[in-house]
């Protein structure tokens, strides 16, 4: 073999050993290059680095670390990412929603939570699934709509055409609200066929609430429209003894104005913190009112989950439609059963 040939074979060798020196050093035992290389940065592409569990930043967003009281960080599509407890209340989970981490409350640990989901896709009277409804008044009905337009289920609580006519269900067992057992939530997609009016006025509300008759809860964390009093706006309303405070979500006083709209869905969902002592409504994922005073807890003020929708006042009582589409609700427990 000539010298320059069998100095090129030589130097081939030399810089396969380097090589071979460097892989071995960066992959050692005391290395987390590996863990890099298939964990990645936590950026961009949603990889989670090797230092703590996630970013949550980027595309596909990661796993932020489990850490007591210090919420997960991250961005990207709704839906996307997952968080767990943050320490605020045992079991919680949050979720990206597209814009901020909110409470994914409505699943879980059965041990730890009581959950539902009811999709009124079947029934042939105001009782569908756990609900035990009732229609009072000439002309009052409810209609169960299966699969239209992208809303799997949907009852319409029709009022009557006689005053405080109208549409009431609710579970048929208490719910305790308070005692620092964890935070509650109860959410639902709604509709009405038409705004009220001097001349034809009903009311809707729905949530944490006890409707044994067409009138006002005694003890109830609700989401309402009531024009006289809220004008075309939504509003939160929490009654303890039948002494309420109602918040109209107006862009007054520290709330966000949220107006009703007839023939248009909206998310509304109540959620009470685990002392019971602050309860906030929002619609469509905005927070728009918060209540701190009249809020039922304990188990002489037990309340229920329902709706109403009844014709209120008004010269000419006629028929008017409330819609629901899915009502979820989230009860935590205080010792895990």
């Amino acid at each position: 073999m000539k010298t320059s040939q069998r100095n090129i074979v030589i130097g081939i060798a030399l810089l396969l050993v380097l090589a071979f020196g460097i892989v071995v050093a960066r992959c050692g035992p005391d290395s987390d290059e590996p863990v890099k290389r298939q964990l990645g940065p936590g950026l961009g592409g949603g990889f989670i680095p090797p230092t703590k569990i996630g970013t949550g930043t980027g595309g596909g967003g990661g796993i932020s670390a489990v850490v007591a009281d210090s919420p997960m960080t991250g961005s990207g599509s709704a839906g996307s990412h997952l968080k767990f407890s943050d320490g605020t209340s045992a079991g919680q989970l949050l979720a990206w929603n597209g814009t901020a981490w909110a409470a994914n409350n409505y699943c879980g640990d059965p041990s730890q939570r009581y959950c539902f989901l009811e999709e009124f896709e079947f029934g042939t009277t105001c009782s569908s699934g756990k609900f035990a409804g009732n229609a009072s008044g000439t002309g009052a009905s409810c209609t169960y709509t299966a699969n239209t337009d992208g809303h799997p289920g949907v009852v319409s609580m029709q009022t009557g055409t006689t005053v405080t006519s109208g549409i009431r269900w609710s579970l048929g067992s208490g719910v305790v609200l308070g005692g620092g057992q964890g935070i509650y939530t109860t959410k639902s997609l709604v509709m009405v066929q038409n705004l009220s009016t001097t001349v034809i006025e009903y009311l809707f509300k729905f949530g944490f609430s006890e409707p044994s008759s067409n009138a006002e809860s005694v003890d109830a964390i609700e989401a309402v429209y009531d024009r006289p009093v809220t004008g075309d706006k939504w509003a939160l309303k929490t009654c303890s003894n039948s002494v309420c405070t109602t918040t109209i979500c107006d862009g007054t006083g520290g709330t966000v104005n949220k107006p009703i709209l007839a023939l248009t869905w909206y998310t509304a969902e109540i959620t009470l913190n685990a002392a019971g002592t602050s309860a906030t409504l929002a619609i469509n994922g905005q927070v728009c009112a918060t209540n701190t005073t009249n809020i039922p807890t304990g188990s002489t003020r037990a309340t229920s989950i329902g709706a109403q929708c009844f014709n209120n006042t008004g010269t000419v009582p006629a028929n008017q439609i409330c819609y629901v589409d899915y009502t979820a609700a989230m009860l935590p427990f205080g010792v895990a059963r």
